[in-house]
C-alpha cells in the first residue's frame, strides 16, 4: 500500500517495505491537517521507557481468508506514546491486525494523541 490514510484500517500492523528499520507500527488514524502523515503506535518487545504490555487477545492470528499473519502476539509491548509517521512515498505492508479489544486498549493507554505531540517524533 502507498498511503495508509487511504488503504489501511485502524489496528493494522504495518511496516515500511524498503526501510532499513524493521519497526512495526499500528495504524490508528490520519494526522489532522497534515495529509501525508498518520498517527500510530510502535510495537516492540522492549519493556523499557514504561512501554505497555499487550495481551494475546489483542491480536488476530489469521486474516479473513484464514491466512496466518506474520505479526501476532509475541510477548509484545506498545510504546506509551503515539508515533507520528510521515508518508514519504514508500510502500507499506500489512503484517497483522489488532482485535477490537486491542484497538480499544491502545486508545485508552496512549490517547489523547494530539496533546502528547512532540515535534521530533514526526519522522
Amino acid at each position: 500500500m502507498k498511503d495508509p490514510n487511504i488503504e489501511a484500517s485502524k489496528g493494522d500492523i504495518l511496516t515500511e517495505v524498503n526501510s532499513k528499520d524493521t519497526h512495526y507500527l499500528i495504524y490508528l488514524e490520519p494526522y489532522p491537517n497534515i495529509g501525508n502523515s498518520f498517527i500510530g503506535a510502535l510495537l516492540t518487545h522492549s519493556q523499557i521507557n514504561e512501554n505497555i504490555p499487550l495481551q494475546k487477545d489483542h491480536f488476530f492470528i489469521k486474516d479473513e481468508n484464514e491466512k496466518e499473519y506474520d505479526v501476532t502476539f509475541d510477548n509484545s509491548f506498545v510504546s506509551n506514546h503515539p508515533v507520528y509517521k510521515k508518508i514519504n512515498g514508500d510502500s507499506f505492508k500489512k503484517l497483522g491486525q489488532l482485535t477490537a479489544k486491542g484497538i480499544l486498549f491502545i486508545e485508552q493507554n496512549i490517547a489523547p494523541y494530539i496533546q502528547q505531540f512532540i515535534p521530533h517524533n514526526l519522522y
